[in-house]
């Protein structure tokens, strides 16, 4: 059972006790293959008549520790046409999906409450909670009502610094599905998921071999030519917005602005004109903000942008809000310095460290925060499922650091010396200024 498994490699780094629910002795036969030291801390009991409170009080008792989180990955399903499902099953599923980890969940915060002790409360739902899916019907109602409960507790608690968290595992191609043995899922099931049909955009000439394999219906358009995007959105509920170059020295502004600009412009009339409402990712940059020195500014710091390509991405985002002041639901995101397998773009930095051809600006000083591809992709679905209409989210990695910083981590996993050179910042200013102008013969190593 991956569950358990997962559970003995978290043994070694946390103190766990498992409650273990169970009505049919088969339940048990996984718990042989645990070790000894992590088996002998199981509780059998009952999640659907558990006493909580009591339970909650002997783990306490006998282990002369205070519970300060809680994980619930307790489920069932039934699967099958609704009308043909069993009503002692649907009850079934029912009675532990919500009864049971609703009553969890309250009597843990009640629990702590008494003690005025913090704590966390994990509830291990599904994606069909966000979205509904055909042959899920009981399944997916238990997880969604349990998904709105513990909204409802978060505000009776919420000056109590007790917190209650929903996590959605899915099958989808995601990096949500690589987690997903961690909750007992079959990866190796269907991919359909929630039934989404995937299809995306992509100019003719556009080179598409790093996505051969990708289960995606291709269409062919431009958004800088309108008349290309005439019923590439019908039927869509989420339209994530990504076309557009990264910055490039030999690019003229004219460019920049012709696809972040019109494009965005053409591409949003389209949705407008759709009959239904999709939801709209429009993926900006967070160099609209302009370089930071001391701590990472927030998303509603004034647009300072330093280079045609920022410019055009600020300029994005106006007919971005003003498509979003006249309907479209639509979300802006601002991804960070995103690298990871595959990637061409940051390329670039690591070959000019590599031949010492990498200088520095200002002393290396400003700062970045490096996003690992797959924590910007869960980033960006977060963004479509839970963010709010007109609002902008900035999706970065853990922690910022400098471009010193992270050229000398670079350097040394290279086995390269740290550059010598320093350029002013007024210096790099003036040669941006005149590459705009006068041509495109230097490869530029910013940062």
């Amino acid at each position: 059972m991956p569950t358990l498994a997962k559970l003995r490699e978290l043994s070694a780094k946390y103190f766990l006790k498992i409650l273990y629910s169970s009505r049919e002795p088969v339940a048990f036969r996984p718990i042989q293959d645990i070790h000894s030291s992590l088996a002998q801390d199981f509780y059998l009991f009952d999640a659907v008549r558990a006493d909580w409170r009591s339970l909650y009080t002997k783990i306490e008792n006998e282990t002369s520790r205070a519970i300060d989180g809680m994980i619930f990955v307790a489920r069932t399903a039934v699967f099958g046409k609704t009308s043909l499902i069993p009503d002692e099953e649907a009850r079934q599923t029912v009675e532990l999906n919500f009864w049971a980890c609703t009553a969890a969940a309250k009597s843990i915060a009640e629990h702590w409450d008494d003690k005025n002790q913090p704590g966390s409360f994990l509830a291990v739902l599904s994606i069909v909670a966000r979205r509904a899916v055909p042959f899920e019907a009981y399944y997916a109602a238990s997880k969604t009502a349990t998904a709105r409960f513990l909204e409802c507790l978060q505000f009776e608690y919420a000056d109590k610094n007790i917190q209650f968290i929903c996590a959605y595992p899915g099958m989808l191609r995601t990096p949500f599905r690589r987690q997903a043995r961690c909750y007992g899922f079959d990866v190796n099931q269907s991919d359909s998921g929630a039934d989404v049909r995937k299809t995306a955009l992509a100019r003719p000439s556009s080179d598409r071999s790093l996505l051969n394999g990708v289960p995606v219906t291709w269409h062919s358009g431009d958004i800088t030519a309108p008349d290309t995007l005439t019923d590439d959105f019908a039927g869509a509920e989420w339209i994530i917005h990504a076309a557009g170059p990264l910055g490039q020295p030999n690019l003229a502004a004219q460019a920049y602005h012709r696809i972040h600009v019109d494009g965005t412009r053409n591409l949003l009339t389209a949705v407008r004109a759709q009959r239904g409402r999709p939801k709209v990712l429009y993926l900006s940059s967070p160099g609209v903000l302009g370089s930071t020195t001391k701590e990472p500014a927030p998303e509603d710091a004034p647009l300072a942008p330093t280079n045609p390509y920022e410019r055009s991405k600020a300029a994005g985002e106006h007919v971005a809000r003003d498509f979003a002041a006249r309907g479209v639901m639509l979300i802006i995101a601002r991804p960070g310095f995103v690298y990871g397998p595959g990637d061409r773009h940051v390329l670039g930095l690591f070959r000019a460290i590599q031949r010492g051809q990498f200088f520095y600006i200002s002393s290396g000083h400003h700062l970045c925060q490096p996003t690992f591809i797959e924590d910007a992709v869960v980033g960006m679905l977060l963004c479509l499922t839970r963010g709010k209409a007109g609002e902008v989210y900035h999706i970065t990695g853990p922690s910022s650091v400098t471009f010193r910083e992270l050229r000398e981590t670079i350097g040394r996993a290279l086995g390269v010396r740290p550059p010598r050179l320093n350029v002013p910042r007024w210096a790099a200013m003036m040669a941006a200024a005149t590459l705009e102008t006068g041509g495109s013969w230097l490869v530029a190593c910013h940062l």
